[in-house]
């Protein structure tokens, strides 16, 4: 019985094991975090579209790199790669206004959007999920800068 057992039990540590380290690689980010335990505010385009003209002093910062930005961007968004606000360069941007973070398709804007809070922003929006695509295919404006 005891030989059983030991296979048994070494199966079950292997899965265990298995499963840990698939949800440490799990590339989805925020997909993990519990509904409303984000230290910011989460938007979609439509919403981001109405902050536009009805937040005073809103900054829009687009968080994809400068190539994709080449592409198109929301008029007026500032481009400061996600990895460059994760290392602390929030350059051009206000902190003490709200800031709405954007990207493709709502990681990397809720990495950038930790990195703002972290560096003291009183208030970040993330807009996911989506992001400048869904914002295009939304019927909203884009300029290629």
């Amino acid at each position: 019985m005891t030989s059983i057992r030991f296979p048994l039990a070494v199966v079950l540590t292997l899965v265990a094991a298995l499963a840990l380290i698939a949800g440490c690689g799990s590339d989805s980010g925020d997909a993990e975090r519990p509904a409303g335990a984000e230290p910011f505010q989460v938007i979609d385009v439509d919403t981001l579209a109405a902050q536009r003209d009805e937040v005073d002093g809103l900054q829009i910062l687009d968080v994809r790199t400068p190539e994709e930005v080449a592409e198109g961007t929301i008029p007026g968004a500032l481009n400061i790669p996600h990895d460059e606000v994760e290392a602390g360069n929030t350059e051009g941007l206000d902190l003490d206004r709200p800031i709405a973070a954007i990207c493709r398709s709502g990681n990397r804007a809720t990495s950038a959007g930790d990195a703002l809070v972290a560096a003291g922003a009183s208030d970040v929006r993330v807009v996911r999920p989506g992001g400048v695509g869904t914002w295009q295919e939304g019927g909203y404006p884009i300029v290629v800068p």
